[in-house]
């Protein structure tokens, strides 16, 4: 059973479900914030459905089978005719997006740091796992949102564990993928899947890393990194990456975890089966269809939940 609930300005709620439907709820990895899309009916020539429409803005709130799955703000709605609305909003992570800040980090661990940016910027903290990457850099009118991915991303290379951030009912949580994995319910191992699609691709591979100083005039290499199988079979493609100084000690690792990530082919699928709604974008899943090279583990890159009166499916983007 769904319940769609709008919090009104005035203090007062209003339960939307019945003059609603088509919900669609997504995310990405690559997205912070979560979007819930859905239609809405409201006549204001008729008395019964006069004033059931609500303005931008307004806090929401998306429940499935009693479980809160969406808790944000209406940020659009396109209206194409008298009666109806086409309704989209997202999660509190919006504000990440959008909100720009200055902040200066010195010799604090990466967990430390965000810690730090939550408390001076009034963002709840869920869970943040432990990071020792120390951090000295200063973000001068950057978003929210792209402090912390570039804060993962200079632990990932320097950890070489991958980090995935997202927002749940309005608090912030960090984790590893690693703890990420969805045990099968039933649901997902009797799943049949409707509709896939898969690509392959070397466009984006790369098998040989050079890590050299950012300085313009020093072009010492100090570090390499190759995967000379791979070369022999699509020969070589180099990536120069460049370090700061401060980050020279750190010039091998940096080179491990790019070949390590870069170094083989992308595979993706795109599947659609019965809806799960434990499965969200950054998780990982089992699959086990050989015929169509979908067998081990995946990560969701992406996921659209669809509800449709009784029907939930979902549509996944996965990588291996």
């Amino acid at each position: 059973m769904i319940t769609l609930t709008a919090y009104l300005s005035d203090g007062t709620t209003k339960d939307l479900t019945a003059n609603t439907g088509n919900y669609s709820l997504s995310d990405h990895i690559d997205q912070l914030s979560a979007e819930l899309k859905f239609d809405l009916t409201a006549n204001p020539l008729d008395a019964n459905f006069k004033d059931l429409w609500v303005p931008v803005g307004t806090k929401i709130s998306f429940t499935h089978d009693k479980i809160n799955l969406f808790q944000g703000i209406i940020t659009k709605y396109d209206r194409n005719s008298l009666a109806n609305f086409a309704y989209t909003a997202n999660d509190y992570a919006y504000y990440l997006n959008k909100s720009e800040i200055i902040i200066q980090f010195n010799n604090v661990t990466t967990t430390q740091a965000i810690e730090q940016l939550c408390s001076e910027n009034g963002i709840a903290i869920g869970s943040i796992c432990d990071i020792p990457t120390i951090v000295n850099k200063i973000y001068n009118g950057s978003k929210i949102s792209d402090v912390i991915k570039d804060l993962l991303k200079m632990a990932e290379a320097d950890q070489k564990v991958h980090y995935y951030m997202e927002m749940r009912e309005g608090k912030l949580w960090i984790l590893k993928y690693s703890d990420l994995y969805i045990q099968p319910t039933d649901t997902l191992v009797k799943n049949i899947i409707s509709e896939f699609s898969s690509s392959y691709s070397m466009e984006d591979m790369t098998n040989k890393v050079v890590v050299i100083s950012s300085k313009e005039k020093n072009t010492q290499i100090q570090a390499t990194a190759e995967d000379t199988d791979s070369q022999q079979i699509y020969g070589t493609v180099q990536k120069v990456e460049k370090v700061d100084d401060k980050k020279v000690s750190q010039a091998q690792s940096i080179a491990d975890g790019i070949l390590s990530d870069k170094g083989k082919i992308k595979k993706s699928f795109s599947v659609t089966e019965l809806g799960d709604d434990s499965v969200r974008a950054g998780r990982l899943l089992q699959f086990n269809y050989p015929e169509i090279n979908l067998a081990g583990v995946f990560l969701v890159k992406a996921s659209t939940h669809n509800y449709s009166g009784l029907k939930h499916t979902m549509r996944l983007e996965l990588e291996v």
